[in-house]
């Protein structure tokens, strides 16, 4: 006889199966049996009726070990579909993640040349916004010798505003000194203010300047000599000229503006079907969901 939840399992020969573990899941309830000697003829029928599973749709499946499991299709199919609604849950948890990620998704990042800043001299870029919630701003602005000087920074709607949307101030001591044996090359100073709601779809103008700067220890400024960003242009002390600077703008919208952002500039040029949004939404969709299903034959 056999024991399976205290019930006796009668079967027809001296032979017999030992149940020995049982393990039950909502999703996909599975019954392996260890310490096979044989199975004797009705034994599964027995065993289901016992634990109150129908025999119908299903069958024992033989893995390493002498280990059997108890394979039904609906149940499988209850697996996959809880499977399914996980990876959902994981899809909307990394778009929610990812509109927290600083990424800068308009930007102008080659350079070629520098120019000094100093005295008088403003110099200025205009963009286009590519999303709701322009809060940073960031440029590839150094200094040369030990400055300590104001650096102030200008954010318009338009070249030709009245007046400043923002006003950011900072201390040119905290720029990269580019005369420094110790030092990082290339590093961005960020601008950051307070978010700007309405800011998709609009073109603004930006431009620094540093009055008490001079040709001793000017700051230096990073642009790409030729014309890089179609979108924008670069000024010299409100002038129109050739180039653009390096910078990067960043947002604060919401989730599904930032990963359509995402998703247009990494279809950007590419050719079909990687020009496609769809497609990138489908791999990323894909991969979670063979994630989900790993770790779920990991734990059954």
């Amino acid at each position: 006889m056999a024991v399976v939840r205290g019930v006796e399992i009668g079967v027809n020969s001296k032979e017999f199966v030992v149940f020995k573990q049982e393990k039950a899941r909502e999703d996909c309830r599975t019954f392996r049996m260890n310490n096979l000697r044989s199975i004797a003829p009705g034994a599964e029928a027995e065993a289901n009726e016992v634990i109150g599973e129908t025999t119908e749709n299903c069958e024992w499946s033989q893995l390493r070990g002498g280990i059997f499991k108890r394979i039904c299709p609906i149940e499988q199919g209850r697996g996959v579909l809880i499977d399914l609604i996980a990876t959902l849950v994981l899809l909307v948890v990394f778009v929610l993640v990812l509109a927290r990620v600083d990424l800068p998704l308009t930007s102008q990042t080659t350079f070629d040349s520098e120019l000094e800043l100093y005295s008088s001299r403003r110099v200025g870029q205009s963009f286009i916004a590519e999303g709701s919630g322009l809060y940073r701003l960031d440029l590839l602005l150094a200094r040369r010798g030990p400055n300590s000087h104001p650096v102030i920074f200008h954010l318009q709607e338009d070249q030709v505003a009245p007046s400043d949307t923002v006003t950011v101030e900072v201390n040119a001591s905290l720029l990269e000194d580019v005369s420094s044996p110790i030092r990082k090359p290339n590093t961005y100073k960020s601008f950051t203010f307070a978010p700007i709601e309405d800011s998709s779809g609009k073109r603004f103008f930006f431009y620094v300047e540093s009055p008490l700067s001079t040709t001793e220890d000017p700051l230096l400024l990073k642009f790409q000599s030729h014309n890089a960003y179609l979108q924008g242009k670069r000024y010299v002390d409100g002038m129109e000229d050739s180039g653009d600077l390096a910078f990067k703008a960043y947002y604060k919208g919401a989730p599904l503006e930032t990963s359509d952002l995402l998703l247009r500039r990494l279809s950007e040029g590419k050719p079909f079907p990687l020009s496609n949004k769809g497609i990138y939404v489908i791999a990323l969709f894909t991969n979670l969901f063979l994630f989900v299903r790993l770790v779920h034959m990991m734990c059954v």
